[in-house]
C-alpha cells in the first residue's frame, strides 16, 4: 500500500514534470495583450467597416471569443463584458498583404525571415497574407500549420508554396519540364497549398496543366509572368496578375540577365493605354474578372524610387545590413552607368505614374484591384509596405474607402474568404485595427495603429516591433 506522504509527493512531482513540459511547448507570445475569449466591447470609434461604406461615428464593435457579434451605433452592451473606449479613434477591417512574402534577399542570398516578418505584418494591421510564391515553402507551410495550432504568432499566413516554374526558368526552385512534370508537381503539392504561383519561365502547356488542376481543386492561380504574356495568360485561365506593368511582356519583359534595364524602363514609361493593345488588355482583364495586384511599392523599391517608409535598419543584424548596404551600392552603380541621377529619377516616376494609371484604368471599368508588396528586398518592411502601396492606389485617383477596401474585403474576396474576413461584419472573425487617425481623410493614417485585433485576441504594434529588433538575418 502506498502511502499517503509518498502519494502527495510523486503528485508534487508529477505536477512539476507537467509544468516542465507545458513551458515547452507554450510560445513566446510577445505583444499579446489579451487572447481571444470572453465578451469585448469597442465603443465610440469611427467605423470604416471595409465594404465602401461611408464612416459610421460612435460606433460599437462587440467581439465573443473570436467572433463580432455587433456592430452599430446602438448596441446594448452584456453585462461583465471589458469596454474599450476607443473615442477618437478609427476602428478598419484588418489588412490583407495578397504578396507577404516570408523571405528577403540580403546581397544575394536569400534568407528565411519567417518569425520577424510574421510579427512586423501583424504590427502593422496585417492580420492575413497571401505568399504569392516561397523560397522556403516547407518550413512556411510547417510555420503557418504551428499558428493554426496556437504555436506561433504573427499574420495568418495563407501560402502558394513553391513557384511553379520551368525548369529553365529564372525563378527559385523550377522543376517543370513539360505538362507532366506540372501535374506531378501540383500533385506534391496540391494538397498542401492554399493557392499556385506561377513563374516567369512556365511554358503554356505546363501553365494550362497546373491551372486545370488547381481550379478542380478550389484553388486560385496567380503569376508573376514572363514567357507568357498578361493576354495569354488570361486566355488560359489566370486568375490573379502580379506586378501589373512590370510582369506583362506584351509591353516589353525584363530580361532574366537584367530586370532593371533601362530599354525596359523606357517601355513602361511610354505605354499608351488609348492604343488598341493597351484598350484590349484592360478590357480582357475586367471582362475575365482577373484580379489585378500591381505591387507598385516593389516597383518604387526596386528602380530606386522614392520609397519613404520607417528606420527599417533597425530590424537588421550588422551582417544583414552590411550585405544589404552592398546590394543598395551595386544597383545604384548600375543605374549610373544606364543614366544620370536626374534622368533616372524622372524616369522611375513616369514609370510609377503609367503603373497608377493602369490601377485607375482597371478600377474605373469595375475591375478588382488588391494589395500587395513583395518585401524581398527590406526597405518594402512588411505591414509600413502595404501603406505605402495603399497610398499609391489613392495617388492614382481611389478614394480613399476605394483603397481600403481594395486592401480587406477586395482581398478576402479574391482568396474566397469574404464569408471569414475582410469586413467589420455580424460573423466574421474579429480582426480589426485601431488606428489613431482617420484614413478616409488621410490615408497614411492606416500606418498609425495602436491595437491590433486578430480573432479576438488583441495585440501591441509597439511590443511586436519591439520583438523583433535586430532579428532580420
Amino acid at each position: 500500500m502506498i502511502s499517503a506522504r509518498l502519494t502527495s509527493s510523486a503528485l508534487r512531482l508529477l505536477f512539476l514534470a507537467l509544468l516542465v513540459a507545458a513551458a515547452s511547448i507554450v510560445p513566446d507570445r510577445p505583444g499579446l495583450i489579451r487572447p481571444a475569449g470572453g465578451v469585448v466591447a469597442f465603443v465610440g470609434g469611427t467605423l470604416i467597416d471595409g465594404t465602401g461604406a461611408e464612416p459610421v461615428l460612435g460606433c460599437t464593435v462587440l467581439i465573443e471569443d473570436e467572433r463580432i457579434i455587433a456592430v452599430g451605433a446602438k448596441v446594448e452592451i452584456p453585462e461583465g463584458a471589458e469596454v474599450i473606449d476607443v473615442s477618437g479613434h478609427t476602428l478598419v477591417p484588418g489588412l490583407i498583404d495578397m504578396h507577404g512574402h516570408l523571405f528577403t534577399n540580403l546581397g544575394g542570398n536569400f534568407e528565411n525571415e519567417m518569425v520577424p516578418f510574421a510579427r512586423l505584418y501583424l504590427a502593422g494591421g496585417v492580420t492575413t497574407i497571401f505568399t504569392a510564391g516561397e523560397e522556403f515553402p516547407d518550413e512556411v507551410l510547417s510555420f503557418r500549420d504551428a499558428q493554426r495550432e496556437g504555436l506561433e504568432i504573427g499574420t495568418r499566413i495563407y501560402s502558394a508554396g513553391p513557384y511553379f516554374d520551368h525548369a529553365d526558368g529564372v525563378g527559385p526552385g523550377g522543376t517543370l519540364d513539360g505538362a507532366e512534370s506540372a501535374r506531378a508537381m501540383f500533385e506534391e503539392w496540391g494538397g498542401k497549398i492554399d493557392g499556385v504561383k506561377v513563374y516567369m519561365g512556365i511554358t503554356p502547356e505546363e501553365f494550362s496543366a497546373v491551372a486545370e488542376r488547381a481550379h478542380a481543386a478550389g484553388l486560385t492561380v496567380t503569376g508573376h509572368l514572363g514567357s507568357l504574356t498578361a493576354s495569354k495568360a488570361i486566355e488560359l485561365g489566370i486568375d490573379r496578375l502580379e506586378h501589373g506593368l512590370y510582369a506583362m511582356s506584351e509591353f516589353g519583359s525584363p530580361s532574366s540577365s537584367n530586370p532593371f534595364g533601362l530599354e525596359f524602363m523606357q517601355g513602361i514609361a511610354d505605354i499608351d493605354f488609348d492604343s488598341a493593345p493597351g484598350k484590349s488588355l484592360i478590357e480582357q482583364v475586367v471582362e475575365n474578372g482577373v484580379v489585378l495586384d500591381p505591387t507598385t511599392v516593389t516597383l518604387e523599391s526596386l528602380f530606386g524610387g522614392p520609397l519613404q517608409l520607417t528606420n527599417w535598419r533597425q530590424y537588421l543584424t550588422p551582417n544583414a545590413l552590411k550585405a544589404n548596404d552592398q546590394m543598395i551600392r551595386a544597383l545604384g552603380a548600375m543605374r549610373a552607368r544606364m543614366a544620370p541621377a536626374e534622368e533616372w529619377s524622372d524616369l522611375v516616376e513616369r514609370v510609377l505614374e503609367k503603373q497608377r494609371e493602369l490601377i485607375i484604368r482597371v478600377h474605373a471599368k469595375g475591375g478588382k484591384v488588391v494589395a500587395g508588396t513583395d518585401p524581398v528586398f527590406v526597405d518594402i518592411l512588411p505591414g509600413y509596405g502595404l501603406h505605402r502601396e495603399v497610398e499609391h492606389f489613392v495617388l492614382a485617383g481611389m478614394t480613399e474607402l476605394e483603397a481600403i477596401r481594395a486592401c480587406t474585403l477586395d482581398a478576402a474576396e479574391s482568396l474566397g474568404l469574404e464569408k471569414e474576413l475582410g469586413s467589420i461584419e455580424v460573423g466574421k472573425y474579429a480582426d480589426l485595427v485601431v488606428l489613431e487617425g482617420n484614413p478616409a481623410d488621410d490615408i497614411t493614417a492606416l500606418g498609425g495603429t495602436k491595437i491590433v485585433c486578430q480573432a479576438g485576441a488583441r495585440f501591441s504594434p509597439e511590443e511586436l516591433r519591439e520583438s523583433v529588433i535586430g532579428a532580420i538575418e
